[in-house]
């Protein structure tokens, strides 16, 4: 069930992803790096106010063992009806915030955007619900449509000349989708109602879940807002266009399956300790599979690309993609902590660490911000690193995951990515400069990395293998619980 679920959630985020390639590439033909910068400065703001709106809930409603229908209800109501009213407050202060920032043009984006997150709010119960009954089939049909739908909304926009607003209709487009979709499968299973006092027990829960959540999310997109008061909206165009490749492994791979390994350790899961903790490093050991050797590639396979798809005034975002997408391979791998904790039952200790991240990482921003968005980058990618050692430290500890245990899950991937760039850079060079060369430097690394899994795929079929009988392990304790009594 776990690896068909991950499986509907990685190609829909693979489109989503690819979609997101797309758009930053046509963008860059239509759109100046400040009009760029403006969406990744409001979204970061837009971001934080709709998670702020969740407050917990739809972990909770995936987690909470006693859930029945006018709870969902009154959850929904009280999310889009909390996110509308920030939205309101956004555009009132719309005008406010663009003058303070000196950011031009921030208003009308801003207000835009705002209209989004009564969307996206809206989607987040019905969705919530359909993941507490593993219904990933149906939530991947839903985002693979939503996606589609706004791109191609913002072809047609682009094509009429709105220029950066595209981009605004791409988001209020795919939400839309996702807020009536979601609402239309899920209408039988829950009660509309303004009962807001039944949500206490899955807001002591979701409480934490709140707390944490926006810890991490301030960690993450302070750095835009930053920028965009130090440098200009130019330089968060060019961080922002390499964010999105940094993030990619986080958006396709670990934030789906993060979803998926939480509600199979979770309580109704009925896995013993040590089916949990085989379960969490096979899943990570198949995630590092994946993401580590596809963000090292960014270390020598972009450059050439880029070069030639962009405008000449895009090309400084060709060092800080090399910079920074190394530590989005790592964080694909510590992006499980969370749900791993939480599974647990422990929010605070979550909280914590939450903290700890938030804390290291806004004083690396400030402090870094004033040499410049190349120094900037370095800080970042040594301050990810750290923190992504610290959580993971964490998650081996409360799991009692062994030393070969760790070598397994890790030392392949690690491996074929650094022997696949050594090769690489000793026959082609750290930059391969024409089109042959860029093709057989490519194919030379996925030669390399072909090879050294297949020297390893005794091990790699193992954590494959463990993954299943976890699962049939979680289908027998769930037709036995069936049983009568």
């Amino acid at each position: 069930m776990m690896i068909r679920s991950v499986s509907f959630m990685s190609v829909v985020n693979i489109s989503r992803a690819s979609t997101q390639v797309a758009i930053n590439i046509i963008s860059a033909r239509f759109i100046t790096p400040h009009d760029y910068g403006l969406v990744a400065f409001s979204m970061s703001f837009i971001l934080f106010i709709a998670l702020l709106t969740d407050l917990g809930l739809s972990s909770a409603i995936v987690r909470h063992p006693d859930l029945d229908r006018r709870q969902v209800g009154a959850a929904a109501t009280l999310i889009t009806l909390f996110g509308a009213l920030l939205a309101i407050s956004i555009c009132l202060g719309a005008p406010a915030l663009s003058s303070v920032s000196n950011l031009e043009g921030l208003t009308s984006v801003l207000a835009g955007l705002a209209l989004s997150i009564v969307f996206a709010v809206a989607a987040v119960a019905p969705r919530a619900l359909l993941e507490r009954h593993l219904d990933y089939q149906r939530i991947a049909a839903i985002e693979g449509s939503a996606v589609a739908i706004g791109f191609l909304t913002y072809l047609v926009a682009l094509l009429c000349g709105v220029g950066v607003m595209a981009l605004v209709l791409y988001q209020i487009a795919m939400h839309l989708v996702r807020a009536i979709a979601f609402t239309v499968i899920v209408r039988k299973q829950m009660t509309f109602n303004f009962e807001w006092s039944r949500l206490k027990p899955l807001m002591a829960f979701g409480g934490w879940v709140l707390l944490t959540n926006a810890l991490n999310f301030l960690a993450r997109t302070a750095g835009p807002i930053l920028i965009g008061i130090y440098l200009g909206a130019a330089s968060v165009g060019l961080y922002g266009f390499a964010n999105q490749f940094m993030i990619m492994p986080l958006v396709v791979l670990a934030w789906p399956a993060s979803n998926v390994l939480m509600s199979a350790l979770g309580p109704q899961a009925g896995l013993v300790p040590e089916s949990k903790s085989s379960l969490t490093m096979a899943t990570m050991a198949m995630t590092a599979l994946v993401t580590f050797p596809g963000m090292f590639y960014f270390v020598f396979g972009t450059g050439f690309l880029v070069d030639h798809l962009l405008d000449p005034k895009w090309h400084e975002a060709i060092w800080l993609m090399k910079v920074l997408a190394p530590i989005g391979a790592v964080q694909s791998i510590a992006a499980y902590s969370g749900s791993v904790i939480l599974a647990r039952g422990e929010g605070s200790l979550n909280f914590r660490l939450s903290v700890i991240n938030s804390l290291v990482f806004f004083g690396t921003f400030v402090f870094m911000l004033p040499y410049g968005l190349h120094v900037f980058a370095i800080g970042y990618a040594v301050t990810g690193l750290a923190m992504a050692a610290l959580s993971l430290v964490v998650v081996f500890y409360k799991i009692d995951a062994s030393g070969m245990s760790l070598v397994n899950a890790f030392l392949p991937p690690t491996v074929a990515s650094c022997l696949g760039v050594a090769v690489v850079w000793s026959m082609f060079g750290a930059d391969p400069g024409t089109f042959m060369s860029w093709l057989k430097a490519t194919a030379t690394y996925a030669a390399v990395v072909l090879l050294v899994y297949l020297g390893w795929r005794k091990i790699i079929g193992l954590h494959f293998t463990t993954m299943r009988k976890s699962l049939i392990g979680r289908k027998s304790s769930e037709a036995a619980a069936a049983q009568p009594a």
